[in-house]
């Protein structure tokens, strides 16, 4: 299961998401390989779960408009 992880201060008020560390950004271009419209699976660490629709991606720069829905699952 792909799931991009992100930090609450990371997310702007306007719920918009810019991805753009290599890790991520190798990780997104290399695996996941988003289209502008597409819809990824997003986790804040240690917070809640959701989708973020792809609105900008270069090889360098992801955006995304994330909504968060579903609380994380307890730990095991």
């Amino acid at each position: 299961m792909n799931i991009l992880l992100f930090n609450a201060n990371e997310l702007s008020h306007t719920r918009q998401l810019v991805i753009n560390d290599l890790r991520r950004q190798t990780h997104l271009a290399n695996v996941i390989k988003p289209a502008i419209g597409d819809t990824i699976r997003v986790g804040q660490i240690n917070g809640a779960l959701g989708l973020a629709k792809v609105i900008f991606h270069t090889l360098r720069e992801t955006h995304l408009e994330v909504e968060l829905h579903q609380a994380s699952p307890a730990p095991k």
